[in-house]
């Protein structure tokens, strides 16, 4: 997920109305997924660098993945979606990483946010290495569609 800032400077709109946007897009892309028997969707939606945002910026961002995650998580799983949100999660606030781990811990996952480059790449080889479930190689990130 990356220009939701320019998408709403092209609009003249603040850059939140962008963010929102791009949440509107990712659930389009996830029904679209749904309906294709897409098996696995990796969204990267928060870089490492995202965090040097304004701190207003950040605490949009925060406020609206929340937001999203609450309201969302019980339809991707009555849809069959998993979701897994992989990465760093030390600098999220208390509440969001309760709502993580709670999805994280119930049955279906997608891999999303936040990323980056170098940490990203090493967690893949070390996921891909532990799988044992199947013979083909696995999404980059602890997850087998046999699992």
């Amino acid at each position: 997920m990356d220009g939701n800032g320019r998408w709403a400077r092209a609009r003249k709109l603040p850059r939140h109305f962008g963010h929102k946007a791009g949440v509107e897009s990712v659930r389009r892309v996830v029904e679209a997924c749904i309906d294709r028997g897409v098996d696995v969707l990796t969204l990267f939606a928060f870089s490492s660098e995202n965090w040097r945002r304004p701190k207003t910026e950040v605490g949009l961002l925060m406020e609206l993945f929340l937001t999203t995650l609450k309201r969302e998580i019980r339809k991707l799983h009555k849809n069959g979606v998993r979701l897994r949100i992989i990465g760093d999660r030390e600098q999220f606030g208390d509440k969001l990483r309760e709502h993580i781990a709670a999805a994280n811990n119930s049955p279906p996952r997608i891999p999303v946010l936040p990323w980056w480059s170098r940490p990203i790449t090493a967690d893949a080889g070390t996921s891909r290495a532990r799988c044992g479930n199947c013979v083909r190689r696995c999404a980059p990130v602890n997850w087998c569609p046999r699992s």
